[in-house]
């Protein structure tokens, strides 16, 4: 009989083992062992070759950049095609108020010009705005007749020009601004507000200039106008106030508009948008780089205009925009919203129409980036042409000269042109 040991023993042999009787249980230790070491080996050298292939690997580098938030999209802005649009209302000052603005003349007499007109016609004008019998007798008595435009020049004394009421002020301004020869009212600064505060603000205008200016404001509709500037000059105390209130007067509103995106804006639909006039393809990699890149919140709609307008806007005219600053106008301005070179020949007078006729067709539904807005008056003749850009904003210069080219809301220019109505109109070839 064998004992327990023996046995152990005698089967150890049986299958190779010899010697210690506890080889069996070490071995099979020691095996168990070099099998691990074996395995964490391959594993480390595997997973080391694999991260070291991923990093070289550029394919996969936007899926091992750090995870950034969400960005919601921001419901309290409007939306369309375009896009969620914030804007941002500006002043843009003149960068040279000098000579833009009439200079003081050898005396503070202000002229009215009325073309056309005979005393009966002039005092039937006085009547209609409501100045007294004693001002319009004084008046016309002061008329003048002029053969050259078969009508009547007044030259009103300070006292007269400073003490119209802002009733009378308003209603006889806007006759005179019928005329071209009255440049002071026809070409008035002007401004879209409810006040001299919201005008002034911010233009650094001392007390003084305002104790003088402010009752010289009068309105018309939505609008306020200052016209008497030639006056004005002969009552401010010095050369350095008179530049202040030039610069003030100047200054112009304008919107800086900002297209605004959140992961889940429609990408294609923007590019759609954006890229009217055949210009996708250069609008596509900034607007899906503002969609899915979180960190960029919004980008100024100036850097998705075509060339032309995205040089102009804030810009004021120079002599190097080529051709004389007064063709520059508000139809050259829109007639060329897509062109490459500008077509000098759309800022000459009425041409408006020979262009439209030709080569746009209107439009009743939707508009889109650069139809032509026009203006019209109840008659039908267009008084002012913009393009449209997006929601309620046009690209625009308000008026010939030394103006700028500025984004505003399709209701600030219904109030300072009177329109009766507004037309659209998109280029045939587009």
């Amino acid at each position: 009989m064998y004992t327990r040991q023996e046995r152990i023993v005698s089967q150890g042999n049986s299958r190779g083992f010899r010697g210690n009787p506890y080889g069996v249980r070490h071995s099979l230790i020691w095996w168990l062992t070099a099998l691990t070491v074996l395995l964490f080996g391959l594993w480390t050298t595997f997973g080391f070759h694999l991260l070291r292939g991923q990093a070289n690997d550029t394919s996969h580098r936007l899926d091992v950049r750090p995870v950034l938030p969400a960005r919601p999209a921001d419901d309290r802005l409007p939306s369309g095609p375009w896009g969620r649009l914030k804007r941002t209302a500006i002043f843009l000052p003149n960068p040279s108020p000098l000579g833009l603005l009439p200079e003081p003349l050898s005396s503070p007499t202000a002229t009215w010009y009325f073309p056309d007109t005979s005393r009966a016609q002039l005092n039937g004008l006085f009547s209609r705005i409501g100045l007294s019998d004693s001002l319009a007798r004084t008046l016309l008595g002061m008329a003048k007749t002029n053969a050259s435009y078969q009508g009547l020049t007044i030259l009103p004394t300070p006292e007269i020009v400073l003490g119209l009421s802002p009733k009378i002020r308003s209603g006889l301004y806007a006759i005179l601004a019928e005329f071209e020869l009255n440049e002071d009212q026809e070409q008035s600064p002007r401004f879209v507000c409810d006040s001299a505060d919201q005008w002034f603000a911010g233009a650094g205008l001392s007390p003084e200039i305002r104790d003088i200016v402010d009752p010289l404001v009068y309105r018309q509709g939505k609008v306020l106008y200052f016209s008497d500037l030639r006056t004005v000059d002969y009552e401010l105390p010095s050369p350095e106030a008179r530049l202040a209130l030039r610069e003030a007067l100047l200054r112009r509103p304008a919107l800086v508009v900002r297209l605004t995106a959140s992961n889940d804006s429609d990408a294609a639909a923007l590019v759609d948008y954006w890229g009217q006039g055949g210009r996708t393809s250069a609008v596509r990699p900034f607007i899906e780089s503002l969609v899915l890149d979180s960190r960029c919140e919004s980008v100024d709609v100036a850097h998705l205009l075509p060339p032309f307008p995205r040089r102009l806007l804030y810009t004021f005219p120079s002599a190097t925009d080529g051709g004389s600053t007064t063709m520059l106008n508000c139809h050259w301005t829109s007639l060329n919203f897509f062109s490459e070179e500008p077509d000098p020949t759309f800022g000459e007078p009425h041409i408006i129409d020979e262009v439209i006729e030709r080569d746009y067709v209107q439009v009743f539904d939707e508009p889109l980036l650069g139809d032509v807005v026009l203006f019209r008056s109840d008659a039908g003749h267009p008084i002012h042409s913009a393009s449209f850009i997006a929601d309620d904003i046009v690209f625009t210069k308000n008026g010939r000269g030394a103006l700028p080219w500025t984004l505003m809301e399709i209701d600030h220019l219904l109030a300072l042109y009177s329109a009766d109505k507004i037309e659209y109109y998109r280029r045939r070839d587009l």
